[in-house]
């Protein structure tokens, strides 16, 4: 998107363009529309989902699967929940938990396996939510740069102080 868009004035494909480049890193989407700035933060600010946590985040809570019959599984997946750690047996092809498991516990930063295994079983402990980080405006050739406060990383670093 930096290179479409320009990455100095002098590539620029409209006026004051290039000055979005700098934003344009990492997970990052452009979004154009007609709508007005406030219009934009507002809908954005008041729109946020439930999710899957990631790995290499911290989670908030302790995920414990009881043992027994695993509902909702077929019995082709008994060995990724196997190789994913769970001990399991088949009963009448029905997959069974021989153990309590526990997947991840609060303050726990995921591993690869553990966010599968919550996505697996349906537990979304994360938010999506989009940060509006900038606006070019086509009128005035302006750039509005938005507060780029990461509440990930203040996250992150709340949960590496309290442990």
């Amino acid at each position: 998107m930096q290179l479409a868009l320009g990455r100095t004035s002098a590539t620029e494909y409209l006026p004051s363009l290039s000055k979005i480049s700098p934003y344009l890193v990492g997970k990052v989407d452009l979004m154009l529309t007609n709508r007005s700035p406030q219009e934009v933060l507002e809908y954005f600010n008041q729109l946020e989902m439930e999710d899957y946590a990631r790995a290499e985040k911290h989670v908030k809570e302790t995920v414990i699967i009881d043992d027994g019959p695993l509902d909702g599984f077929q019995h082709t997946m008994e060995p990724l929940l196997r190789s994913l750690g769970l001990i399991t047996t088949l009963k009448k092809g029905i997959i069974h938990l021989l153990k309590p498991f526990t997947i991840c516990s609060k303050g726990d930063v995921l591993t690869l396996e553990q966010a599968k295994l919550l996505k697996l079983f349906q537990r979304p402990l994360a938010h999506f939510k989009i940060k509006v980080k900038a606006h070019w405006n086509k009128q005035n050739e302006q750039v509005q740069v938005f507060d780029l406060h990461d509440e990930d990383e203040d996250d992150d670093k709340q949960q590496d102080d309290e442990n």
